[in-house]
């Protein structure tokens, strides 16, 4: 058991006169994300965002790596995306882009605003009480749905819970990032009511009926007994995974079943037909019916995006083109790109974040995201090391959610998902505004 203190210290400081704080858009980033069904909150944290970064660049304008990394990959997409066809330059003005192929520019945004800022201790403690109200009442809005089911908390066609979010998958990556992160906070500092609040928050996550959620906080598990080598945690993670198998088993039945699909030998035979025999492409219809589509429509996607990738491995099919029907791509070798396709408005994606970058963008997009969260792991594990002790839990946390964010992306688009990346990069980033302001070098 760590020594550190329980709690945060509270800070009394000078009162700044800036406009927009890191903790008010880190607040607004994760209630927004909570509520995503009515998105006022969250266009209240983007607006923050801009005003913050128009504030600063009014004084001296500094930006961290991590920003100016977002802004290289900003600026690959545009140009991949005008010059293949995939979007054109007055998508950028329209605001159904930004709820379809755009959405990932709104995704990044919140770190440039947090590159270019600084934060103080106090803002690192009310990011870290504003984590414990949004679970609070996650868990909360549960005993409504437990008893009712209404439809205003419930989605999908067997009314899983969704709080206050638009989808299952959203839902329990929301809340399983959540739990992460509390459990990891909660162990490092201490803090018992934050690891109570980790577990509960879980709750809702097992309700979400999510693997991609359930898979993604064990991977934290995994990651944090590896990372401690402390004998305690891993009884502590052996414990806490059997007994979640036994509560799963009593109270989100339907979630255990789902997940003993994954380890079904008939479940394996139908992956292994479909991708014999897949070969779809992107249309207005769904790319697979029936029963277990959720996982074999993922072969089918995952298998037409290594085609695409295989046609043009350096440079990609073009930014936006994965989901446009009828896309061929000029015969470079290499630097391939498509030179025509008919574009359509959608959301698909290849429901694994690296295949679709790849198909995409290829090996030099990927390359230049993974640099970007590579920064962001880093910023993480130095403030793990070399923060003052009641703050350190905050960046180990962090780490935690990274994890789980690096796992999700191998089965959807978590790399580019709101219901993920608010929370994700709402705290990461308010971490990195902390790093920045205690030492100035670390800027660019």
């Amino acid at each position: 058991m760590s020594t550190a203190v329980e709690t945060l210290p509270r800070i009394h400081a000078r009162p700044d006169h800036r406009a927009v704080l890191p903790w008010m858009v880190t607040g607004l980033l994760l209630w927004g994300g909570f509520t995503l069904r009515v998105p006022g909150l969250l266009l209240l944290g983007y607006l923050a965002c801009m005003v913050g970064l128009a504030e600063r660049a009014l004084v001296t304008f500094r930006m961290h790596a991590a920003g100016l990394l977002v802004l290289a990959n900003y600026g690959v997409w545009m140009l991949s995306g005008v010059v293949t066809g995939g979007v054109e330059l007055a998508d950028f003005a329209s605001p159904d882009f930004y709820n379809n192929d755009g959405r990932v520019f709104l995704y990044y945004l919140p770190l440039l605003f947090f590159a270019s800022s600084t934060a103080t201790a106090r803002d690192i403690h009310l990011g870290v009480r504003t984590v414990c109200q949004v679970a609070t009442l996650g868990v909360l809005l549960m005993i409504p749905w437990a008893l009712a089911s209404p439809s205003w908390l419930s989605v999908g066609s067997k009314a899983w819970y969704g709080g206050l979010l638009t989808s299952h998958t959203g839902a329990g990556t929301f809340f399983g990032v959540l739990s992460a992160w509390l459990l990891t906070y909660g162990d490092v500092s201490g803090g018992r009511r934050y690891r109570i609040a980790g577990v509960l928050c879980a709750v809702p996550m097992f309700a979400s009926g999510s693997r991609q959620a359930l898979l993604s906080l064990l991977a934290v598990f995994v990651w944090y007994v590896v990372r401690t080598g402390r004998r305690v945690v891993i009884l502590r993670a052996g414990a806490a995974v059997l007994g979640l198998v036994a509560v799963l088993s009593f109270t989100v039945p339907r979630l255990v079943e789902r997940t003993a699909v994954l380890f079904s030998a008939e479940t394996y035979g139908a992956i292994a037909d479909v991708a014999a025999r897949s070969n779809w492409e992107p249309s207005i219809g769904e790319p697979l019916g029936g029963m277990e589509s959720n996982i074999l429509s993922r072969i089918v996607l995952w298998k037409y995006a290594a085609q695409r990738f295989a046609e043009s491995p350096l440079l990609g099919i073009g930014f936006g083109r994965y989901n446009d029907q009828g896309v061929r791509t000029e015969s470079a070798g290499l630097a391939a790109f498509a030179t025509e396709g008919d574009r359509l408005t959608n959301v698909y994606n290849a429901h694994n974040m690296y295949l679709h970058v790849l198909a995409e963008n290829g090996v030099f997009g990927l390359a230049l995201l993974l640099g970007l969260w590579g920064v962001l792991w880093r910023e993480m594990a130095l403030g793990a090391r070399g923060s003052p002790a009641s703050l350190r839990p905050f960046f180990t946390a962090g780490q935690a959610a990274l994890v789980f964010t690096a796992v999700s992306a191998c089965f959807d688009n978590a790399l580019a998902s709101p219901s993920l990346g608010l929370p994700v990069l709402g705290l990461v980033g308010l971490g990195i505004a902390f790093r920045r302001g205690r030492a100035p070098e670390t800027a660019t």
